[in-house]
């Protein structure tokens, strides 16, 4: 029991969970979001076609692809921050930079195939037959804006693990830079005198 006080107690352990919590919601809002493209939408007057249907399909497994892959990247960068505050070592030092960063490039990457698959409704569906209305577009911005706002927020929260680690990264280099400097031994200066003449 006593370490999972310390396991809630370790921040950058909590910014981790917190990102994947958001990218779960997240996970929930984009299941809504392809069921109400795939759904609501035939009600306004959509009209099935391969022209779109295979860039949001190919948009959306993509997204999932990385979201997912994002919320799993964000539970295994908890190992190695958990265990550099419990035993510092190397290894747990650069995989605790390395997989949140991962994990950066993954939640970026998921935000891009989410605006195309926005972009695909906003954009072009009203080429096939979709009918704009506030009914349809009132879900729409709600669900999009919400999805958005939480996949932008778990990127930016991303930047804590990795910066917290590029600062014990320098601050690694510095102390060995100095341990170095001490251990060789400082040559003194040979005064030249001047001869006149």
């Amino acid at each position: 029991m006593a370490d999972v006080k310390g396991f809630l107690k370790d921040s950058t352990v909590l910014v981790l969970l917190v990102v994947a919590v958001l990218n779960l919601i997240c996970c929930a809002l984009v299941y809504r979001f392809s069921i109400f493209v795939h759904g609501d939408l035939y009600n306004y007057g959509l009209i099935f076609s391969l022209d779109w249907a295979e860039d949001f399909y190919y948009s959306n497994t993509m997204l999932w692809v990385f979201l997912d892959g994002a919320i799993v990247l964000s539970f295994l960068s908890i190992i190695p921050h958990r265990q550099y505050s419990i035993k510092p070592s190397k290894a747990s030092k650069w995989l605790g930079f390395l997989l949140p960063s991962i994990t950066i490039i993954y939640q970026a990457l998921s935000i891009m195939y989410f605006w195309q698959m926005y972009d695909i409704v906003k954009n072009r569906l009203g080429d096939f037959g979709l009918i704009s209305s506030v009914e349809w577009t009132s879900t729409f911005s709600s669900l999009s804006n919400t999805t958005f706002a939480l996949l932008v927020v778990a990127l930016l929260i991303l930047f804590i693990p990795a910066l917290r680690t590029t600062g014990i990264i320098e601050v690694e280099i510095v102390k060995e830079e100095e341990i170095e400097t001490k251990s060789k031994p400082k040559k003194r200066a040979k005064s030249k005198k001047k001869v006149k003449s």
